[in-house]
């Protein structure tokens, strides 16, 4: 053996000596990865021996994919002579004989040998599992203040603290247990857990337990104020939910407290399902991480008081409807009620720290009160009482009574103000609107005096209009009752042999009557009720009721006034009944002829409008006209210029009730001195309108020899409304002669059903004849007219249907 083998011997010792001794684990691989030496302290850190691990690929100690992919980072050095390993430290993971991962730190160096044509590579491996851990629990630390500080509420903030600290501790399940509003017991409250059935049926089970002082563990450390380890949960002596663990799988618990000073506000405990001894490092751990969390609870238990105790405050200035608010001695605004809120319409954002007499008092007031808290900060004494205004945000003005007390600081000096008060503003109001309406009701009750005084003088008008009525209705009736045998009796001495003289006679007489039944048809309508609108057809033909309603209407127009009428040809049916239509031109001929004080004309007129679609009925005359306030009025019932006692103002009132009613206008054209134009515009009446009884009248045919008798025959059927005919046609009922001598005509007129007959003489038995043997009777002549025509009309006989 030669000096150089010595020297290389010496030198192997001495590296195996450095080996043996080092405490981070050297390794040293050739080009192939293939370990050519390892120190001692291998085993400790990777669990194989230094002989096993010699002779071994390096990826042995790689967990994947750094395992698969070795063996081609080193062909990838060999060819290119390049890599970004050598001469650096560099953290990996490492892969243990156990199959464990764990954090290293890796310093790779290359030795060239001497007669080898690759080198060798020297690896120094530091297990930095510990500082890792630690660099973990300070992460923990900082993500649970951070997420503690953030949290809305507690409940979410305990949520978070039993999440990360089981994230960062391998905890499996955590649980937080707080003292009830008693204070006597813990109850379970967040609970935070891996998603596993077991785990869930374990927390399903524990809801709504409770703890007393010292029993169980969350008691035992509530009273000891110091962390516990269990490190088995099958004595239930020591453990009381011990069954319900063993079904979860759970074997070990630690539960920590969480002090606020030196009271336990918490505690809150892990369990994990593997055997764990105690580990004082990880028990201070949890009980660093979970300390945030004691003022936390105490903040919240002083935010849980002072809120109930506003609750109930706001609670009663609120049911109270008191404004409340509380000023600083700057007049900041340092508190207000909802109702204040309420009347002002404000929100509590737009309120708090604004200065009161700037935001809520009118301008010409403000300084005013914000003397009340000068003087009262100067002299120690505020003004108990006083009233002003404030503004709302929509700037109207509320009227507020005030009680106010001084807020004082611990030395006694006044450092701002609290007021209740109360809105007045509506009883204020009301006061006022109470005086208001007594002068109202003053005024009121002597208009509604007066218009009393006048409704009765008018209904005493309308009374001795309504007397009146009655009397031409009965007037009107007597006169029908004279005219008629008169007529009857004129008509048979018609048809007699007379000298000429006397039939000149005779046609005057017959024409002072013909006017005097046109008058007895006008009366009857103006008789009629105007709201009764059956009393007549509820269609008029206006040249048909020109003819009745003229007589009277004339006779209306005063004396010193000219009366001209116009009506034009052939005008439709108007939507009117004819009484109607009488008492509502007979008003404005009346009104006409009032209007115009001295000589002048009243013009009627009766034509089609300019669009062919109604009928316009037009009174007009040439008086002074109507001032502008009275054409405002003239509609108005009970309205009228005329003297007391002279008029009732119902007139034009009455007129406009009858056009509206039937559907029609009514307009007013006047002209100061140039005289007024009433118009009424009436709507035609339609083609299809059921036609009343007396449109639909019955015919009767006359075939007597004697002239006399068939006059006065064919006066009666006239005014009993049937159409008559002389001689034998198409009829409803048949009068001839009797004794045989009309019988050919008799029988063939009753052929047919629904006829009737008179026999002037002796007839035959039959229900349908009736037999007049005294036909120059005008007494028996009119009852048999009357029989026949309720037999025709198969209507029960009544004393109207007599003529």
């Amino acid at each position: 053996m030669n000096s150089t083998d010595l020297t290389a011997g010496a030198t192997m010792a001495q590296l195996r000596a450095v080996l043996a001794s080092t405490l981070d684990p050297v390794i040293t691989i050739d080009a192939r990865g293939r370990v050519h030496s390892a120190s001692d302290s291998v085993e400790r850190v990777f669990g194989w021996t230094p002989t096993e691990l010699v002779g071994q690929n390096i990826s042995i100690l790689m967990p994947a994919p750094h395992q698969e992919q070795h063996d081609d980072y080193l062909a990838d050095y060999r060819k290119t002579g390049t890599t970004n390993i050598l001469g650096r430290t560099r953290e990996f993971e490492g892969r243990r004989r156990d199959g464990s991962i764990f954090p290293l730190e890796l310093s790779v160096s290359r030795v060239d040998v001497p007669g080898q044509a690759e080198p060798l590579f020297t690896g120094i491996i530091k297990d930095i599992s510990d500082r890792k851990q630690g660099e973990e629990e300070l992460r923990l630390l900082r993500t649970l203040s951070l997420a503690i500080g953030a949290a809305e509420d507690l409940e979410s903030a305990m949520t978070v603290v039993l999440r990360e600290i089981c994230h960062a501790t391998g905890w499996e399940y955590g649980e937080a247990w707080l003292p009830d509003q008693s204070g006597r017991r813990l109850r379970d409250t967040p609970v935070w857990h891996a998603r596993d059935r077991t785990l869930e049926a374990f927390q399903a089970m524990t809801q709504g337990t409770t703890f007393g002082r010292g029993e169980g563990l969350p008691g035992r450390v509530w009273v000891s104020k110091v962390p516990e380890w269990l490190d088995d949960l099958s004595d239930d002596r020591v453990f009381r939910r011990a069954a319900l663990a063993s079904r979860a799988g759970l074997r070990a618990a630690l539960a920590v407290p969480i002090l606020s000073g030196d009271e336990v506000v918490a505690v809150i405990a892990f369990f994990m399902s593997g055997p764990e001894t105690r580990h004082d490092r990880l028990t201070a751990l949890v009980t660093a991480a979970a300390a945030p969390l004691g003022p936390l609870i105490e903040r919240h238990r002083t935010q849980s008081a002072l809120a109930e105790s506003e609750g109930r405050l706001r609670e009663m200035l609120t049911s109270v409807e008191l404004v409340a608010v509380s000023i600083d001695a700057a007049g900041l605004i340092t508190f207000c009620n909802d109702y204040l809120l309420y009347v002002t319409g404000f929100s509590r954002a737009e309120v708090l720290g604004r200065d009161w007499f700037e935001l809520f008092l009118p301008a010409e007031g403000r300084e005013r009160v914000r003397e009340v808290l000068a003087v009262a900060i100067e002299t120690g004494h505020i003004q108990p009482h006083f009233e002003n205004e404030i503004l709302t945000k929509s700037g109207e003005r509320r009227l507020i009574a005030w009680n106010n007390t001084p807020l004082r600081n611990p030395g006694g000096d006044i450092v701002g103000a609290t007021a209740l008060g109360v809105d007045i503003t509506q009883q204020r109001r009301d006061s006022l609107d109470i005086a208001r309406h007594r002068d109202e009701l003053e005024r009121r009750v002597k208009e509604r005096t007066a218009e009393l005084e006048a409704s009765h003088e008018a209904l005493r008008q309308t009374d001795r209009l309504a007397s009146i009525g009655t009397l031409v209705a009965g007037l009107g009736h007597d006169m029908s009752n004279v005219l008629l045998p008169i007529r009857c009796r004129l008509e048979a001495l018609e048809a007699s042999i007379l000298p000429a003289s006397a039939r000149e006679h005779c046609a005057a007489v017959n024409e002072s009557i013909a006017y005097l039944q046109q008058l007895t048809e006008g009366l009857r309508l103006l008789a009629l009720d105007p709201d009764d609108a059956d009393a007549t057809e509820a269609s008029t033909d206006v040249g048909q009721w020109w003819k009745q309603a003229e007589a009277v209407i004339r006779r209306a127009t005063p004396g010193h006034c000219v009366f001209k009428s116009e009506i034009s040809p052939g005008l439709p049916r108007v939507q009117v009944a004819a009484h109607r239509l009488s008492q509502a031109i007979l008003n404005l001929v009346v009104n006409a002829g009032e209007a115009n004080n001295e000589e002048g004309t009243i013009r009627f007129s009766a034509d089609r409008t300019s669009d062919g679609q109604q009928v316009r009925l037009s009174v007009q005359d040439d008086g002074p006209g109507m001032p502008a306030e009275v054409r405002r009025q003239a509609l108005d019932p009970f309205f009228t210029t005329k003297k007391r006692g002279l008029g009732t103002g119902l007139g034009l009132s009455l007129v406009h009730g009858v056009v509206k009613a039937a559907g029609g206008a009514l307009s007013i054209e006047t002209t100061p001195d140039s005289g007024t134009t009433v118009r009424l515009d009436f709507p035609i009446a339609s083609g299809n309108e059921p036609v009343g009884p007396a449109t639909t009248k019955l015919r009767a045919g006359i075939s007597l020899e004697d002239p006399r008798i068939a006059s006065l025959f064919r006066t009666m059927l006239t005014a009993a409304g049937f159409a008559v005919a002389d001689g034998v046609s198409e009829c409803d009922l048949l009068v001839v002669d009797g004794n045989g001598v009309g019988t050919p005509r008799l029988d063939k007129h009753l052929g047919s059903a629904g006829r009737a007959a008179i026999v002037c003489g002796d007839a035959p038995a039959d229900e349908r004849i009736i037999s007049l043997t005294t036909p120059d009777d005008f007494e028996l002549v009119r009852d048999a007219v009357a029989n026949a025509r309720r037999r025709l009309a198969q209507i029960e006989p009544t004393a109207k249907d007599l003529p």
